[in-house]
């Protein structure tokens, strides 16, 4: 899987900061009992499944004064007025998933979360898709064997997908659909969708809708990694525990994402990039940058028709961004009047 590790300092994206809050014996004056004006709640790894923070109650609650003198002077991530991407430090390898995480609401974190920072809402999402998924956690259990610390985490490698790739936006929700379960995580959710989070439930809560959700975004993942699909069941082996239905999804979902096999012409054209005679656009109604349908885009398709038809003619590929990533016209199909 060759991507940048995770822990590289990179210019031109964004970069990874990792943390550790409270101690659980060394700080635990500062731990109560019971919820209370101005305390929030203090999380710990078993609270956390990939996706989901309700695993279990809070035990603790912290002053946000507390909280914050704390954070502030010794933590570089003080930002727990916010949803925050975490890391379960405790695992393993022979477990059903090694690398456990997701963005938990308002709240600080036990040793057994490492918090995550250094990311807008929509990266920490992304990021969370990554992490959350087959190829990543096939990467983190070669390395360890129960306790995952801030130095193996640094040593993935995580593609640095930014706001101008066309899965950015796309990992972005399908994974906002998946946290933004409750009201506590509406700012994530109008982070991400815009003015449309208004007209967006709350985030899919039914079991067989979300597993279909997961399927989708292990099978872009694997596909940014570049993995064909020997290399994608391999890593899937790798996983004894999970439901044999889990990875056959997974592996249908990348299956339905590859080019069609015999249209061996337009895989050709595409491989072979943008020239005077083809032209490739992400869509025709759907504007992928804002989110919404967007009428002007037709317009743009038209022009390029038109200019094709009035010279030596040429070829226009929808579902293809300008670099070749091939990303599909399911967002058009939506869009259907």
């Amino acid at each position: 899987l060759k991507q940048p590790l995770i822990g590289e300092s990179l210019e031109d994206s964004w970069n990874i900061e990792f943390a550790s809050e409270f101690h659980m014996t060394n700080d635990s004056h500062y731990f109560k009992r019971a919820a209370g004006s101005g305390r929030i709640p203090l999380y710990e790894g078993k609270m956390i499944w990939q996706f989901e923070h309700g695993y279990a109650e809070p035990r603790y609650w912290v002053d946000q004064e507390d909280a914050f003198e704390k954070l502030a002077k010794e933590v570089v991530i003080p930002e727990y007025s916010v949803p925050r991407l975490a890391i379960r430090a405790v695992s393993g390898s022979v477990n059903e998933r090694t690398l456990i995480s997701t963005i938990v609401p308002p709240a600080v974190f036990g040793n057994s979360l490492i918090a995550v920072g250094g990311l807008t809402a929509a990266e920490a999402l992304v990021v969370q898709c990554f992490l959350g998924s087959f190829p990543c956690d096939w990467l983190l259990r070669l390395k360890v064997s129960q306790n995952i610390n801030m130095f193996y985490l640094k040593q993935l490698a995580v593609p640095r997908l930014t706001s101008d790739n066309p899965r950015f936006q796309a990992l972005a929700e399908g994974a906002a659909r998946l946290v933004c379960t409750g009201p506590e995580y509406d700012d994530l959710a109008r982070a991400v969708f815009g003015n449309a989070a208004n007209h967006v439930t709350h985030g899919i809560t039914d079991p067989k809708a979300r597993q279909e959700l997961r399927a989708d975004i292990d099978a872009s993942v694997a596909h940014v990694y570049g993995l064909d699909e020997s290399e994608l069941i391999h890593i899937l082996s790798a996983f004894p525990l999970t439901d044999e239905s889990v990875k056959s999804e997974t592996l249908q979902a990348y299956r339905a994402k590859l080019p069609n096999p015999d249209d061996k012409a337009v895989a050709h054209m595409i491989s072979t990039g943008e020239t005077s005679q083809i032209e490739f656009k992400e869509s025709f109604t759907w504007n992928r940058h804002k989110s919404s349908k967007d009428s002007s885009l037709k317009t743009l398709v038209a022009c390029e028709t038109a200019a094709f038809l009035n010279h030596q003619g040429g070829s226009l590929i929808l579902g293809v961004a300008d670099d070749g990533t091939v990303i599909g016209i399911e967002d058009d199909l939506k869009c259907v009047d």
